[in-house]
């Protein structure tokens, strides 16, 4: 193997560990979302708020000049990790 692909690989070892701990901070942070809606008594979905930060993150990705497929994999992660917080969060 050669040393640029270990290399890259190595970067992509190093972003998929930084993803994992955003993602536990990122549940972290639905805990306290949820403790406040709890408390509150407010719905967990918001929608306003969904749409807003589908639009941000829409923005953030045409801005980023990805091919139609890069985009299209992002939004199908971004998705999934939408649906399963809410899942997470209904299920508290």
């Amino acid at each position: 193997m050669s040393d640029k692909l270990t290399s890259t690989r190595i970067q992509i070892d190093n972003i998929n560990n930084e993803l994992v701990h955003l993602l536990i901070k990122r549940f972290q942070l639905l805990e306290q979302v949820h403790k406040i809606k709890t408390q509150e008594s407010l719905e967990l979905f918001d929608g306003k708020r969904t749409k807003l930060m589908n639009q941000i993150l829409q923005d953030k990705l045409q801005s980023a000049h990805l091919n139609p497929m890069q985009k299209e994999s992002i939004n199908k992660i971004l998705n999934n990790l939408f649906s399963v917080s809410l899942e997470y969060l209904k299920s508290k």
